[in-house]
């Protein structure tokens, strides 16, 4: 647990997480009490990645609110599109963007990849460094970071998220109160949106063994090379 004195520290907080698990090359889920929280972290950490030359901003597309969507960017869909293969609230990074559309690549280690409609984007695509809870269902990453403001199940969810480091940033005035406080958001039920919680873990793995079926399959048609002869060429 991370104790913040106010709203503008804690997110500060959760920016210097991404960009601490971002340059080992580790993937971290920023969990937040709302959308437009969300937005408030996600906007800071694109405009860091442009000033550290990370992201190009001058090849871009609009996404939900005409937000800037950019090559290298993690971003969210946010309606099933049964034509091209992408769900609600699943979490991508922007591999391409051209005149005809945008190709998304999975941000999970399925290594899934879809393409989308610049239409599409500017209605059904966002930034997605940080979402609230229901962004991040089912979904696994290295660590996670819960900020303040989320309730019962949102605390549970986002802090079962991380393989390996999983932290709560809570704003209070001393320990002993962001203490008190995360126990008692704690105690409130969580069974509604962890039942959800499985059942799309349960469908990301399914998918997950369904591609890793298929590269074994393909894998048994590639027959190894023949040895040279050495009794001469053969006819």
């Amino acid at each position: 647990m991370q104790r913040a004195s106010s709203a503008e520290e804690a997110r500060a907080a959760m920016i210097a997480a991404y960009f601490e698990w971002h340059a080992r090359g580790k993937r971290v889920a920023l969990v937040s009490g709302t959308n437009s929280e969300a937005d408030a972290i996600n906007d800071p950490i694109q405009q860091r990645r442009i000033n550290d030359g990370e992201l190009d901003s001058t090849v871009l597309a609009l996404g939900m609110g005409e937000q800037r969507l950019l090559v290298g960017d993690t971003v969210q869909t946010r309606r099933n599109d049964p034509r091209t293969g992408v769900e609600n609230r699943a979490q991508w990074v922007v591999r391409a963007i051209r005149d005809d559309g945008i190709t998304l690549v999975s941000a999970s280690d399925s290594g899934e990849m879809r393409g989308v409609s610049r239409e599409y984007a500017l209605e059904h695509v966002q930034l997605a460094y940080a979402s609230t809870v229901h962004g991040i269902q089912g979904e696994t990453t290295d660590a996670a970071v819960v900020g303040p403001g989320v309730d019962a199940a949102g605390l549970y969810v986002g802090l079962t998220r991380g393989r390996h480091h999983n932290l709560a940033v809570t704003v209070e005035r001393t320990d002993e109160e962001a203490t008190a406080q995360v126990a008692e958001t704690m105690m409130r039920g969580t069974t509604e949106l962890t039942m959800q919680d499985a059942m799309r873990a349960a469908h990301a793995e399914l998918r997950r063994a369904a591609r890793e079926r298929d590269v074994q399959a393909s894998a048994q048609w590639i027959t190894p090379s023949a040895s040279p002869s050495r009794g001469g060429p053969s006819l």
